[in-house]
């Protein structure tokens, strides 16, 4: 199992959230509201 990473939301609304080692964290909401800023 992969291990994860607790870390905070880069897409600027601060949340906390786990993402794995290599995964930029960014909820799912900060994801759509801006799409072309935030690359996978």
């Amino acid at each position: 199992m992969a291990t994860l990473y607790g870390k905070t939301c880069q897409g600027g609304c601060g949340r906390r959230m786990l993402v794995g080692k290599g995964d930029r964290p960014v909820c799912p909401a900060c994801l759509a509201a801006a799409p072309e800023e935030v690359e996978a």
